[in-house]
C-alpha cells in the first residue's frame, strides 16, 4: 500500500461554514502529482458519482457541481461520443430517449452506479459508496412516511432482496419508520429540521462529515485518508458555495436522485 507522506501532511482540519484553506482545485492538482494511477482512480470514482448526478442540471442547462471530474463541454463531448461515462449511461439513455423519461428514471441510473462501483472496490472506497447510497435510502423512506407515500413505489428500482431495501420494504404498513442499525440519529436530524431545510441541509452536511470520519481507514498517510478528505472538502465547500435560495431546494434535490 502506498504511503502519501507529503500530501496527507498538508491536509488542515476542515470547518463547516468556513472557507476550505486547501481548496479543491489545489487539492485536485496535488492528488494529480503525488498518488499512483490506482489511486488516483479512486478520487475519480468518488467525483464520478458528482458526474452522474450533474446530469441533471446539464440536461436542464443549469449550474453543475464543479467537484466531479467534467465540465459541462467536457459532459456534452462524452455523450455525444460514448466515452468518458461508464457503459450502463450510455444504456441507459438508448432506452429513456425524451427528456422526462430521463428525469422519471433517473433513480435506475444512481442504482446502478452504487451496484457497479460497490462491487468493484474495496477499503474505504467501499464502505464510503455503501454510506453514501444507506444514508440516502434511509432519508427516502422517512420522507415517504411523513408525507404517505408506498414505499414499495418508491424503491421500485432497489433490488428487493438486498439487506438494507428488504428492512425498509418490511415496514411498509408501519405507522413510523424506525431507521436501521447506525441510522437513528439521522431520523432525529430529519424529524427536529425537516420544516426548515437550509438548517436541515446543514446538519446534514455536519453528520455526514462526522460519519465519513469514522469510516475506517489504514493509516493517517494512506489512501484513505485522502479519499477521506476529498469527500469531506467537497461537502464543506459546497456548503460556502451555497446561497439561500439553493439551500431551500437542496434536500429536495437529494431526494428527486432518488424519486427521478
Amino acid at each position: 500500500m502506498n504511503r502519501y507522506y507529503f500530501l496527507a501532511s498538508l491536509l488542515p482540519s476542515l470547518n463547516m461554514g468556513t472557507p476550505p484553506e486547501f481548496p479543491f482545485w489545489e487539492f485536485k492538482e496535488l492528488c494529480m502529482q503525488n498518488l499512483s494511477p490506482r489511486d488516483l482512480e479512486q478520487t475519480q470514482v468518488i467525483r464520478g458519482y458528482i458526474d452522474l448526478k450533474n446530469l441533471r442540471p446539464f440536461w436542464q442547462q443549469k449550474e453543475l457541481d464543479p467537484h466531479g471530474n467534467y465540465n459541462h463541454k467536457e459532459i456534452e463531448e462524452h455523450l455525444l461520443l460514448e466515452e468518458g461515462f461508464p457503459d450502463y449511461v450510455f444504456e441507459f439513455l438508448k432506452e429513456y430517449e425524451k427528456l422526462e423519461e430521463k428525469f422519471e428514471f433517473f433513480p435506475v441510473l444512481l442504482a446502478r452506479f452504487f451496484q457497479e462501483e460497490i462491487e468493484k472496490s474495496k477499503g474505504f472506497l467501499k464502505d464510503f459508496l455503501i454510506f453514501e447510497r444507506e444514508w440516502r435510502l434511509v432519508m427516502l423512506a422517512m420522507r415517504a412516511k411523513i408525507y404517505k407515500r408506498d414505499l414499495a413505489w418508491e424503491l421500485q428500482h432497489e433490488d428487493p432482496q438486498e439487506i438494507l431495501v428488504a428492512q425498509i420494504l418490511a415496514q411498509k404498513d408501519a405507522e413510523n419508520f424506525s431507521p436501521p442499525e447506525g441510522y437513528e440519529d439521522l431520523k432525529e436530524i430529519f424529524s427536529e429540521f425537516r420544516q426548515d431545510p437550509l438548517k436541515l441541509h446543514w446538519e446534514l452536511a455536519n453528520w455526514r462529515i462526522k460519519k465519513i470520519a469514522d469510516l475506517p481507514q489504514r493509516g493517517t498517510f494512506s489512501i484513505d485518508r485522502i479519499l477521506c478528505y476529498l469527500a469531506q472538502l467537497i461537502l464543506a465547500e459546497n456548503w460556502v458555495k451555497l446561497n439561500h435560495e439553493q439551500g431551500m431546494n437542496v434536500v429536495q434535490n437529494i431526494m428527486k436522485e432518488q424519486e427521478g
